[in-house]
Formats: structure tokens, sequence, C-alpha cells
């Protein structure tokens, strides 16, 4: 028997999947949420999506602390 996925449920997108995601439907509805949420521009808001979440992103050192 298949499970359904809850409404909202997202999968854990690694950096390396992150530049085929954003391509999809879903990544580009994910851009325009961030783009209205923050008052940039598309190309602003996936700037600042590989900048939090791509390859070269540096985890937060509070990440360590939990």
């Amino acid at each position: 028997m298949k499970t359904k996925n809850p409404p909202g449920y997202n999968p854990v997108i690694t950096p390396d999947e992150l530049p085929y995601y954003l391509k999809t439907p879903a990544g580009k509805e994910y851009l325009e949420q961030i783009s209205r949420m923050t008052g940039l521009g598309i190309r602003e808001a996936e700037k600042l999506v590989y900048t939090l979440f791509g390859k070269n992103s540096k985890p937060s050192r509070d990440q360590n602390r939990f």
C-alpha cells in the first residue's frame, strides 16, 4: 500500500539537486514565494537560494550547538 504525502510535504533537496529542482514547476513556485516574501526579483531570489543552500554555502556556527 502506497502512503500519500501530507499537504505541504517537501522532500529534502541536496545541494547537488538544487539547480535541477529550481527548474521544475515546484522550484519556480518556491522562487516566486521567496520573491514575494523578500521583495526581491526572481533572479535575486535565485541568487539568495544558492547562497543559502548551494554547494558552496557554509553552515552556520549555530547548527553545531544542538
